[in-house]
């Protein structure tokens, strides 16, 4: 009976002992490294590019730097658009329309790989439209305008007239424009442009008038009684114009009509006692009467 109860309590210590716990070794990790001298990594363009714009358009350029430079593309919008080609150095230029959108432009490369920069916002400065206008009076209440429009790509812009005329006319390639316009009255006449940015660019001129004036006034004899009188009139217009002789029977209501160059002359026949002073005047366009010459025969 002693030994049965040694052997039980011997079995219930056994199976109360913790069983041991195994042992557990850390595992080591090894970096390798691989060689990347044959290895090609592709880098992104980088841009750099200046701006500004004068009469012949946007002149763009710069700077790309990229493992083909020959093969980069710019794209350029905004103020102006269009593509530029890369040199083998990298550098480019061109000159660019403006498109009328500000003054302010987007450009971007891009190479042969796909591989983008950033976009640069580039503000350039513009050379300011301006205009010019010069008047030379014509005959017949008309005057010639002729002037300088100075904006990029000038040929066939339009020019408005207004104040005393009213009409419009185009510029050519050159700037240069002229035409020819009835005018109501004296006074200012303006000429206006609106430019590829929306601003007005004007410039005015006065129309004014002097009194013509005779000189020169003279007389020449021929054999039987003729004689021939001659002068010149000064004024802003005076081809046309039709000079009045007096003070002489033999000159009574005859009339000349003025050269170009202001010179006019006649021939009368005049009877033996017909002498004194001999007259001529002369009214311009705006009936504005001139100073009466005189010359003496006797």
């Amino acid at each position: 009976m002693r030994s049965l109860l040694k052997r039980w309590m011997s079995g219930s210590q056994a199976r109360r002992q913790t069983p041991a716990r195994p042992t557990f070794q850390p595992r080591k990790a090894y970096l390798s490294l691989e060689p990347l001298e044959d290895r090609y990594c592709p880098a992104a363009p980088t841009l750099s590019m200046t701006a500004f714009q004068d009469q012949t358009g946007v002149h763009v350029s710069g700077v790309v730097q990229d493992e083909s430079p020959a093969t980069v593309l710019i794209n350029v919008s905004g103020g102006a658009m269009g593509q530029v080609h890369a040199q083998a150095d990298g550098t480019f230029n061109a000159v660019l329309a403006p498109t009328g959108m500000g003054n302010t432009l987007f450009a971007y490369a891009y190479d042969n790989e796909g591989l983008s920069s950033d976009v640069l916002n580039v503000l350039y400065s513009s050379t300011a439209s301006s205009l010019t206008m010069n008047l030379t009076w014509l005959p017949n209440r008309q005057v010639m305008l002729t002037g300088q429009l100075n904006t990029p790509n000038a040929a066939g812009k339009s020019i408005f007239f207004a104040g005393q005329v009213s009409g419009s006319t185009t510029a050519k390639a050159d700037g240069t424009y002229s035409v020819v316009l009835p005018i109501s009255s004296l006074g200012t006449i303006v000429a206006q442009f609106v430019d590829d940015y929306g601003q007005l660019v004007q410039t005015s001129v006065s129309a004014t008038n002097a009194p013509p004036v005779i000189s020169e006034f003279k007389v020449t004899i021929a054999p039987g009684g003729f004689y021939t009188f001659t002068g010149k009139v000064s004024d802003e217009a005076p081809e046309d114009l039709v000079v009045t002789f007096g003070g002489l029977n033999g000159l009574q209501g005859k009339t000349a009509t003025v050269q170009p160059g202001g010179t006019f002359s006649i021939t009368v026949e005049l009877q033996p006692g017909d002498d004194g002073e001999a007259t001529v005047s002369v009214a311009d366009w705006w009936s504005v009467t001139s100073n009466i010459a005189t010359c003496l025969i006797v």
